[in-house]
């Protein structure tokens, strides 16, 4: 490396036009490129380090002031300052790392330096390093805000104000409606089309390598489960709920949750690293002596026979879970331990239930899945509205459930969603192939109790609230848990249940479902264009874990719904409505409340005094799990979430 001959920094000249360039502080020199991570990490270098590409030179990097001087304008200058840092962003993304690597030419530079390849190894080095000092630091701001931001102080901020959907102007939104659809939306389509064409042809030449899918079939697994010995009583288990996953952000959020509110469970932290399941334990101050830990590890069926002797109950955030829940669902099934998770994968939950049914009704284990935002506040309100009609309308029966969800208010996507739907999408994750020593059974589900419509209509109105409203993406999901609950409880039947997003007034659902399907959509399915998202930290990265969502952003959401029930009664068409409100991010801090309070009603039924009844078997929803008016008892006296009865006399909230 030699010292640029105007700024006197040392640099490293790399083809293409990627500089580095490392300042000196008085009391050192930096040796190169080479030794820049060691010497940052020591405090040798002052932390200006940049790395800038510049398109088409290899000029020696001088600073901004100068290169200013030089630029025919200021203009110009800021403009190309922006193209730099999109395309420093660009080469350290995971996407453009290989491609940059395979074009420049791996032979040394004219000035003997490290040759290109390694001169851009240490380039990502650097960036990677600047990147963990980045969420280090969101990391501690938000361990700050810990103590400020507790469920307890969530309980009593229960303020009409959040739950007031925002209200725009249609003279403003028909313009800006118009505009998305007839112009952006065309333009969108021509931009993205090279890419849908790269990435057919890709998966056509180089299909995807998904995930091995004779996970249950391995001779280990059969020999374990063949010499398991039988487990103890849950009764007679010391622990009462084992959070799994509990490094991630919604199964932090889940244990803050079980302690802050459910003081009384014995909890206990199952993973893989010791050392970070104490940081967590550590950061939320829970005494070691009241939270066990437990190493436990998604691949190893040992240890999860292991944890499940231990505890009445897992409740499991790892996903995604056809990637990391198997052996933990194949553990619980074969132990008698209940089970609750907070998928979405309703593909894999019915899998499952057909092939564990049988062990799980054996052994006594309830397996529940969708305990989180899909599919609690669909389920609770399906119940609901059609409860408040019968009892309305004695001897009359709903025919006609719809669930219209408000638009979200506050919060983000957490990174283990957003990992669920790109496995789902480019086909890495697949369902396991069924064992030989299990006996898959015939699924159950009467399809002809409840018939789902008008899903995908694109615009439809409310005959019982008068609201327009948009597909909801959530409700392929929620609708399938929906029916295999009143399948499996029979409280009603003959229903015609729809469940779908309202974002105000009729443009604003125009222009929603234009960003949403027209536009966000193709820019989530196409690998290129998704990368890029997450490369400007507009989408969270593959391991961001609890560092994807901020806590204070977890504990300032809402959400919102109205569930309506209709029928006919006496000649005339009747309706019933419910709002369901509750309290924080929909992805993070109410699941972790939903989830929270399903696996605390499967601990009470192990409690023969408690009078909580649970049915067994596998593949349930939280109703047909624990039952319809237990799981809307446990989220009134939880306090995050509240029920309402919508009539032309106003609202009525709904108490025990």
């Amino acid at each position: 490396p030699a010292p640029c001959p105007e700024s006197g920094s040392h640099s490293t000249v790399v083809p293409y036009g990627v500089t580095a360039c490392a300042r000196e502080r008085p009391a050192g020199r930096a040796d190169g490129l080479g030794s820049a991570a060691e010497q940052l990490h020591s405090g040798q270098i002052s932390h200006s380090y940049k790395v800038t590409m510049r398109p088409g030179g290899s000029e020696s990097c001088c600073n901004a002031r100068e290169r200013r001087q030089r630029t025919a304008s200021e203009s110009e200058g800021r403009l190309r300052a922006r193209v730099r840092r999109l395309l420093v962003i660009i080469i350290s993304s995971s996407t453009f790392r290989p491609t940059l690597a395979f074009l420049v030419p791996t032979v040394s530079s004219p000035l003997r330096g490290p040759s290109s390849l390694q001169c851009i190894s240490r380039v990502n080095c650097l960036l990677r390093t600047k990147r963990s000092q980045l969420q280090l630091s969101t990391m501690k701001a938000s361990e700050s805000l810990a103590s400020d931001l507790s469920y307890l102080k969530l309980r009593n901020s229960f303020d009409p104000a959040r739950f007031r959907a925002p209200k725009a102007s249609e003279l403003l939104l028909w313009p800006m409606a118009a505009i998305t659809t007839l112009i952006v939306l065309p333009s969108n389509f021509l931009f993205v089309l090279p890419f849908a064409l790269y990435t057919a042809i890709k998966r056509a030449l180089f299909p995807a390598r998904g995930m091995d899918d004779n996970i249950l079939r391995s001779p280990e697994v059969k020999r374990l489960t063949q010499q398991l010995s039988p487990p103890p009583d849950k009764s007679n288990r010391p622990l009462d709920i084992v959070v799994m996953g509990a490094t991630g952000l919604t199964g932090k959020m889940l244990l803050q949750y079980l302690t802050e509110i459910h003081s009384e469970m014995k909890v206990g932290l199952a993973g893989r690293s010791l050392k970070k399941l104490e940081a967590i334990r550590d950061e939320l101050q829970i005494p070691p002596s009241s939270c066990e830990i437990i190493i436990a590890d998604a691949s190893n069926l040992e240890s999860l026979f292991d944890m499940c002797k231990r505890t009445k109950v897992v409740a499991s955030t790892a996903g995604p879970y056809k990637q990391l829940g198997n052996l933990v669902y194949h553990a619980c099934a074969f132990t008698g331990t209940h089970y609750a998770d907070i998928t979405g994968e309703v593909d894999w939950v019915k899998h499952m239930g057909s092939l564990y049914e049988g062990v799980a009704r054996k052994t006594g284990a309830s397996l529940v899945s969708c305990c989180g935002f899909d599919s609690v506040p669909s389920e609770i309100g399906c119940f609901l509205s059609c409860k408040l009609f019968q009892e309305k309308f004695p001897g009359a029966t709903p025919s006609n459930v719809e669930v219209c969800f408000d638009a979200p208010s506050g919060g983000a996507l957490p990174g283990g969603t957003l990992n669920t739907f790109v496995g789902a999408a480019d086909g890495l994750h697949k369902l396991q192939s069924p064992p030989d020593f299990l006996q898959p059974q015939v699924d159950q589900e009467r399809r002809g109790t409840v018939k789902v419509a008008r899903l995908f209509t694109p615009l439809l109105r409310s005959r019982a609230t008068g609201r327009w409203s948009i597909p909801f993406v959530m409700a392929p999901i929620n609708s399938a848990t929906v029916r295999r609950s009143i399948a499996r409880r029979g409280h009603i039947s003959n229903v015609t249940y729809t469940e779908r997003l309202s974002t105000g007034n009729l443009p604003a659902n125009i222009l929603a479902l234009t960003l949403t399907y027209g536009i966000g959509g193709l820019w989530l399915v196409l690998p290129p264009l998704r990368n890029f998202l997450r490369a400007i930290n507009v989408l969270p990265r593959e391991d961001a874990g609890k560092t994807a969502v901020s806590l204070d952003r977890c504990f300032t959401g809402a959400v919102s719904l109205h569930a309506s029930a209709s029928g006919m009664v006496g000649g005339e068409e009747k309706h019933t409505v419910v709002r369901v409100k509750g309290l924080g991010d929909a992805g993070v801090a109410f699941t972790a409340a939903c989830h929270g309070e399903v696996a605390c009603l499967l601990v009470n039924a192990c409690k023969h005094s408690s009078g909580v009844a649970v049915e067994t078997g596998a593949g349930l929803g939280p109703i047909s799990a624990v039952g319809g008016e237990a799981l809307f008892r446990s989220l009134v006296q939880s306090g995050f979430v509240k029920f309402e009865i919508v009539s032309s006399d106003g609202t009525k909230e709904i108490s025990l």
